[in-house]
Order: C-alpha cells, then structure tokens, then sequence
C-alpha cells in the first residue's frame, strides 16, 4: 500500500484475492485498506489458478493498463512500484518487468533478476545485477511484485494452469518474448522475498510438480531441446530405478519425486501440443469462483 501511494497520476485499484487460507488476512485487509476489493476462493485452487482469478477479477472492475503482481510473502520499497511502471513507459516494447529481489534476512543476498537456465533444463535464477546478463531482455522473470502490461493478459493470455505452481512465470516469459515483446528486470526497483526453505517430505508434490514441469516446459516451447533435456534426464532415470528396486522401503522422498516426475514424460510426450497449450482468456471471469467479501 506505501508503495502504490508513491506512483503518482495514475488511479490505483487494490485486489485482495485469498486462495482458501486460515489465517485471518481478509480482515485484516478489509480493517487496514478498506478501499481494496476483498475476495476469497471456496477451496484452495493452487497458486496459478488463484492468481489467474484475481487478474480475472481485477479486469472485471477495473480494466487496468497495468497489473503489478504480489504474493503473499512479497513486500518491496517505497519506490519500487513507481520505478517498475516508469521503466514500462519509458520501454515500449517492455511487456513484463520485474524488481531486483532480495532476501528478508540479508538484504545484500540478491535472489533474482530474471532467469537462465541449466544444462539440464531447470531455471537458475540471475542473481548478479552487474554480471554477465542483460536484464533489458531477459529469457524469463520472476512473478514477485512483477508489472504486466494489460495487453499480456489480454492478447497473450493468463497464466497457463497445466503447470499449477513453478515455471508459470517462465511460460509466460517465452510466450511473451514469441509475440515481439521483451521481459526486463529493473533493478532500480526493489522487492523482497524469503529464501526457499529446504524442502523435506512434507513437500514431496512441490518437488514433484517443479521437476515434471521441466519437461512440460521445454515441451511447449522447443521441441528440440525437450529432446535434448529428455535424453540428459534419462540417465537419471535409471540410476533412480536402479537405485529404487534395491531398497526395501522408500528411504528418500527427493529421489522418489524425481523418479516419479521422470515417469511423466512419456504422458508429456503423447499429449497433443494443443491441449497443453490451452490458456484461460481474462474474459472467462466466474462469479462461480469466488466470493466478494467486500468491494468497497
């Protein structure tokens, strides 16, 4: 809310969408912004159907030029929001641009600006705003506290559902980049995020999810380098099977993931380009999909 108090003539409109959680954050919304648009989904749907159905929303009231993007463990300084949106004016052919993200506890401790990938497919996050890469054309950024303009959402479409959580942004990314338009990184604009948490078994599906969208990735975007990353992934594999027959009991949830996402790419492989390339358009809004808690 401080941060969109410093952009300067342009109307803001404030979309609070809670994705099903017990926490008590719509009242807390609703007590300390009483402007913004508070709406909870029925069920926990995921974070990128919960986000499509907020954008979905926040097209239905308002018909923004902007959108900015923020999770719930996403804050960022004061300018930042100004310095996103002057970037985006200034930068025609800019459709998506995020901060320079750094960590809650270490301020010094870039986590992204932007995304490269990995010999085997996976995204690396940018970490070095002076290094190597140019964060006026990035191959993918981030979602934390990132700008769209509203002809991403409306021309090249919401977020693609199939991946649920984990490469979403970089999707979208590529398919803004195959309409003409570049995504950027602005680190002049500042936002932060907590680091990733080691995961343990309890997070057995996100490790699961983050690999097998790897492969339905590199499926929907480069047939040859799917290919690629296919075969360097399937030494993996029967080192994990190898690995999987010998035990008595599953011993390692993080290889059993592995494996399992592995076991995907066949199915991947099979499904028809088209079915993986359905995407939600903002125009589809559901009053079915939320419940307004409190419009104004």
């Amino acid at each position: 809310a401080c941060a969109a108090n410093h952009i300067k003539g342009y109307e803001i409109s404030v979309v609070y969408l809670d994705n099903f959680s017990n926490d008590g954050s719509t009242i807390l919304v609703k007590n300390y912004f009483p402007h913004a648009v508070v709406a909870s989904t029925f069920f926990n749907c995921g974070y990128v159907k919960g986000t499509n159905i907020g954008i979905q929303l926040g097209w239905k009231l308002f018909h923004p030029d902007y959108y900015i993007l923020i999770d719930s463990d996403n804050f960022c300084d004061e300018s930042a929001y100004s310095r996103l949106l002057d970037y985006a004016e200034q930068n025609s052919d800019v459709a998506m641009v995020q901060p320079k993200v750094v960590s809650t506890e270490n301020h010094e401790a870039v986590l992204s600006c932007g995304h490269t990938f990995r010999e085997s497919g996976g995204t690396l996050s940018i970490t070095d705003p002076n290094g190597a890469y140019d964060l006026n054309n990035l191959l993918s950024c981030s979602i934390s506290s990132t700008l769209f303009k509203s002809f991403v959402f409306e021309e090249i479409g919401l977020l693609n559902e199939k991946f649920e959580m984990y490469y979403e942004s970089s999707d979208i990314s590529f398919r803004i980049r195959k309409a003409g338009y570049r995504c950027a990184c602005c680190p002049d604009a500042v936002a932060y995020n907590e680091r990733l948490k080691p995961m343990d078994f309890k997070c057995f599906r996100k490790y699961y999810v983050m690999r097998r969208n790897l492969f339905l990735f590199w499926r929907l975007h480069d047939s040859e380098e799917f290919q690629r990353i296919k075969k360097w992934w399937e030494e993996k594999a029967i080192e994990y099977q190898s690995f999987y027959e010998k035990q008595e009991f599953i011993t390692d949830y993080q290889l059993e993931a592995e494996r399992r996402a592995l076991n995907e790419i066949p199915v991947i492989e099979r499904t028809p380009l088209e079915e993986l390339k359905v995407i939600p358009k903002i125009e589809d809004f559901n009053k079915n999909d939320i419940l307004l808690i409190d419009r104004f």
